[in-house]
């Protein structure tokens, strides 16, 4: 919206097409030009198997508008025997017009179906070998992430090294209670606590009777019971009280009517921005990016920004929101 010319202004779009089954086929991004109007930059194609599971997805971009679609990489993703994720091999596309293997990225899961380990691999062509890059490693109980660590390959020494992690528990209404960070001490070859958050909750109260303050968090996929007060901690040699946070609640008197929608964002997983097209956004809003635990990390216009870069977040899941008038935009996303 242009203040003086009292008019809507193109800014870009996402273009989406779908298989019969109802299945993303592809998504293009475009942005608007004053002479030629819609310019295409930016296209990925989805493929399926018969069963429907996705098996490709292949990015190509546009230099020029009159240009026709480059390729630039492309995922070809396999399947265990229990249709769980196994691997996903990446390629980039090269000038003599073949796809060159470039790195993959390998689950392992436990008897629940849940990720207990994620390989990075890069792909080294001279000695026909994969070379591993980095590590994932999580953990669980009764259905909830209890630990997360974060290794790197070390050439030189031939291991793994340690480099960010933590661990998280959780109370009998499944809200967590406990979410300790760590970080790698590379003498000692060990984990070290670093900070920690504990939440205190009402438990007499559920969360669906709570209005949450828009639009500044709405952790409503976090919590079942009313969180009361939060703790924060960091280590030296015992735990130190730094912060802490008081929620204060008064009696429901109105309704806020808000419709909630899911946020589409694209690329996901991640890597250096997110993008997403919510038609006839409003100036005034403003995309906010949270962690798990309701930090805010990133607030930024979403009228003048076309992509928000992601290039400051650690790897990990985040949550990010939209409120446009009485719309409200959320959606997750991971952060390779």
């Amino acid at each position: 919206w242009y203040e003086d010319l009292k008019d809507w202004y193109a800014s870009y779009k996402t273009t989406y097409t779908y298989t019969q089954s109802n299945q993303l086929e592809s998504e293009i991004y475009a942005t608007w030009n004053a002479t030629d109007l819609w310019i295409e930059m930016y296209r990925d194609e989805y493929d399926y198997a018969e069963d429907g599971s996705l098996i490709e997805l292949v990015a190509s971009q546009k230099y020029n508008p009159n240009d026709p679609w480059r390729y630039t990489d492309r995922i070809i993703f396999e399947y265990d025997s229990l249709d769980q994720l196994s691997y996903e091999n990446n390629y980039y596309y090269q000038d003599n017009g073949s796809w060159l293997l470039n790195s993959r990225k390998g689950n392992t899961y436990d008897a629940n179906g849940n990720v207990v380990e994620e390989l990075h691999e890069s792909w080294n062509s001279i000695n026909n070998l994969w070379r591993p890059s980095t590590l994932f490693q999580y953990t669980y109980k009764d259905g909830h992430e209890t630990g997360y660590y974060m290794f790197t390959w070390n050439y030189l020494d031939l291991n793994w090294k340690g480099l960010y992690g933590g661990t998280a528990a959780y109370n009998e209404y499944g809200d967590i209670s406990e979410r300790v960070d760590l970080l790698w001490n590379e003498m000692l070859a060990e984990w070290e606590m670093r900070e920690k958050i504990e939440y205190d909750y009402d438990f007499s109260v559920d969360f669906t009777n709570v209005l949450w303050p828009y639009p500044n968090a709405d952790p409503s996929d976090l919590f079942q019971r009313m969180p009361t007060s939060i703790q924060f901690y960091d280590y030296d040699g015992d735990w130190v009280l730094e912060n802490s946070a008081l929620l204060r609640y008064s009696i429901r008197t109105a309704v806020l009517n808000l419709n909630i929608e899911p946020l589409v964002i694209s690329p996901n997983p991640a890597n250096e921005f997110i993008q997403f097209s919510i038609p006839g956004i409003q100036e005034s809003s403003t995309l906010k990016v949270y962690t798990p635990d309701g930090k805010l990390l990133i607030s930024a216009n979403t009228f003048e920004n076309t992509r928000i870069s992601t290039s400051s977040l650690l790897p990990g899941w985040y949550i990010a929101r939209i409120q446009n008038g009485k719309e409200l935009f959320i959606g997750k996303f991971i952060k390779e």
